[in-house]
């Protein structure tokens, strides 16, 4: 009964352990084929402008509130 429970242990780690290698090699094989760089790089769409504006205000009017643990830890970060 000892050796059988064995046996399936050691199926059961293997089999993650190539569950995790096939996954991995399917993430390299995938990202083989995507582009680094989008057609237009210094260009940002108005929605995205608006994004990134809002974004900002978000964090001046916000960060002390929601972030007061992180700002005292990371003081380092520009504002």
């Amino acid at each position: 009964m000892h050796r059988k429970n064995r046996r399936w242990g050691l199926i059961l780690i293997l089999g993650v352990l190539g569950l995790c290698l096939g996954l991995t090699a399917l993430s390299a094989v995938i990202n083989l084929f995507v582009s680094d760089q989008t057609n237009q790089p210094d260009q940002l769409e108005d929605v995205d402008i608006a994004r990134v504006l809002e974004a900002q205000h978000l964090r001046q009017e916000l960060g002390d509130q929601v972030f007061s643990i992180f700002i005292s830890s990371f003081y380092f970060l520009p504002e």
